[in-house]
């Protein structure tokens, strides 16, 4: 329907949820919601939809007296932008390594892409899906992107993660405690950066202050995000994470879902157990499978494993790749 039928039946209510087919960008439909809803009744109207499409949605609960024209029209231009950044990342799948790292050299970002952004999905895309296939020239490469310096903090932080990646890929613990040590006295790494949790538990750092880090993020971060992350990690490393980190693990990540039980218990029995019980798993790297996300080329821990890229001697499985 055209914006101004849409207006109409906006009008018509005090709060509604508004869908738009993003591939038509346009409204498909308008539900009123009731006055006072209880919270089972409001997000139960996400998944109550009438309009019958097979195109991708997306929605927004409004209140309707402070929907304008502007607001439609903005929605609007902000699927254009999305659809035109996703043909951006699917366009990267196709470039070769030598053509990433140059958009990466170069800065060479088309709108409306921007520079972090773009620069954070190429150094991820690398390092988690094709490190195994950079030559030592790209390396090289990659290794003079990192030493870039950027007034902006969060450039920087793109730039100090591709430090991090390369030690992973080089298996350089070396390398990564001596990130550890350039930061941590400032604030602990781990507790806000995903990348150097990450490669922390691909190489298996059995570092006492590292793992000490990692612990104190599952205590003390405040968002889920990061105690998942360390706790992942201190799974990777195993039985040099020690008693107090299957403890700490025990007392804070609760049974929220079986997927967060599952995985726990076996960080648990990882930590707990010998070396010699683990063996890579033959489904993954580093606990991660590709997939295609939205669009755009990403990972998902790997079922098998529950992310940790380590199975128990006598698990066998073959599970694949899946496109979400």
């Amino acid at each position: 329907m055209k914006n101004t039928e849409a207006m109409a039946l906006i009008k018509q209510t005090e709060q509604c949820f508004v869908v738009w087919d993003t591939a038509l960008n346009e409204v498909i439909e308008v539900q009123c919601i009731e006055s006072n809803p209880s919270p089972e009744q409001f997000m139960g109207t996400l998944g109550s939809t009438r309009s019958v499409t097979t195109n991708p949605t997306k929605g927004r609960f409004l209140i309707s007296a402070k929907v304008t024209m502007a607001a439609l029209e903005a929605e609007q231009a902000d699927t254009i932008r999305i659809r035109d950044r996703i043909r951006i990342f699917d366009s990267w799948q196709r470039c070769t390594n030598d053509e990433l790292i140059r958009i990466l050299e170069r800065q060479d970002f088309q709108q409306p892409m921007d520079s972090y952004h773009g620069s954070h999905v190429i150094v991820r895309m690398l390092y988690r899906l094709r490190a195994s296939r950079l030559s030592e020239g790209e390396l090289e490469r990659l290794e003079r992107v990192a030493r870039f310096k950027n007034s902006d903090q969060a450039m920087q932080r793109v730039f100090d993660s591709l430090d991090c990646y390369l030690a992973g890929i080089r298996r350089d613990l070396a390398r990564l405690k001596r990130i550890w040590m350039k930061y941590s006295s400032k604030t602990r790494p781990a507790i806000w950066w995903e990348e150097f949790t990450e490669v922390a538990g691909d190489l298996r750092s059995s570092d006492a202050e590292i793992i000490e880090g990692l612990i104190q993020t599952i205590e003390q971060a405040t968002m889920f995000g990061p105690k998942w992350d360390a706790m992942i990690a201190l799974g990777k490393i195993g039985p040099p994470a020690g008693q107090q980190a299957a403890e700490v693990i025990r007392k804070v990540i609760y049974d929220s879902n079986p997927k967060v039980s599952v995985t726990r218990d076996r960080v648990i029995a990882r930590i707990a157990s010998a070396e010699s019980e683990w063996r890579s798993c033959p489904e993954c790297t580093n606990g991660l499978i590709p997939i295609v996300r939205y669009g755009v080329p990403s990972t998902a821990e790997c079922e098998q494993c529950v992310g940790l890229g380590l199975v128990q001697s006598y698990e066998t499985s073959s599970l694949g790749i899946r496109q979400i």
